[in-house]
């Protein structure tokens, strides 16, 4: 892959919060996931789980959840929360590995939907002990598992409007060696 062809994928890419009505293929999905499973992880542990939701009822409840997605919610076809695995992490100074292994391969995952014609938006999850129990008792995950994120999935509708962020600049964004002391 050339530099001009991942610079391309990445301005495309954008996060999408206007869905069309149109239910979301699993098998693109699964393609998505597939790219995503390449990430690099802490001891190549892998400690991230897709649990994707596209029952009606059940997404309906998923959609409501995570905050931030309010005048939005009722248009995702598909929603997925990505976990983590803190049991794949013996140690102490290993429990924000989750994080950090579950984003590269989100990342991965969001970039894959864009190539197989898929949308989508991250969505913050905040660690609040009763939105983490009210995610465990309606999936029934184990108590091993943290929700890192959750990503909306859809076909991107044409019509939609995507709010614009202006990113930073290069020089605001790296610095090579020593920092000047001013």
């Amino acid at each position: 892959v050339s530099y001009s062809h991942l610079q391309q994928l990445v301005h495309q890419r954008k996060s999408t919060r206007t869905f069309l009505k149109k239910s979301v293929p699993r098998n693109l999905v699964d393609q998505a996931v597939e790219i995503a499973s390449k990430a690099p992880s802490s001891c190549n542990r892998q400690p991230t789980h897709y649990r994707i939701y596209d029952e009606p009822e059940l997404r309906k409840e998923m959609t409501h959840l995570p905050l931030g997605t309010a005048g939005f919610a009722d248009n995702i076809p598909m929603i997925c929360a990505l976990t983590g695995d803190l049991s794949a992490y013996f140690y102490e100074r290993d429990r924000h590995s989750i994080y950090i292994d579950g984003c590269l391969s989100a990342m991965l995952f969001m970039l894959a939907l864009e190539t197989v014609g898929l949308a989508s938006c991250p969505l913050n999850w905040v660690e609040i002990d009763e939105l983490d129990r009210k995610f465990e008792t309606i999936v029934g995950i184990p108590k091993h598992e943290r929700v890192i994120m959750f990503i909306a999935i859809g076909y991107p509708d044409p019509e939609g409007h995507v709010a614009f962020s202006e990113k930073k600049d290069l020089d605001l964004l790296r610095s090579y060696n020593r920092v000047e002391k001013g």
